[in-house]
């Protein structure tokens, strides 16, 4: 859905956002629940809805519960950007290196080429 939104594809969204919105609602991740209001906040707005000191402030209070930093990196620069929402919270990019015991083997190896 993430994707549809980004690509403008609004119908598809739309096809998808009852199902989803069911079964996500059905669980206790507040996570996934907090990305999915982003989302169709974003929908809503794009479809000229505007945004309310309310929903502003949900919206926030949804940002703090996204647990993984990437969604919460992906959020902040593609959907609250869009949004004109801006965090006090400033979010860093995670870089994890690759760092498998087997791949210093591989480094080592002299590889020809023809």
């Amino acid at each position: 859905m993430f994707a549809f939104m980004l690509q403008d594809k609004l119908i598809d969204y739309q096809r998808l956002y009852s199902p989803t919105a069911t079964v996500t609602l059905a669980f206790p991740n507040q996570s996934k629940q907090a990305l999915l209001f982003w989302i169709h906040q974003r929908f809503l707005q794009l479809q000229g809805s505007k945004l309310s000191i309310n929903t502003m402030n949900k919206l926030v209070k949804a940002y703090k519960q996204l647990e993984d930093a990437k969604v919460r990196m992906h959020t902040h620069d593609y959907i609250a950007a869009d949004m004109n929402i801006e965090f006090t919270t400033a979010t860093k990019k995670v870089h994890v290196g690759f760092n498998r015991p087997w791949f210093e083997l591989v480094k080592r190896c002299d590889w020809i080429v023809d």
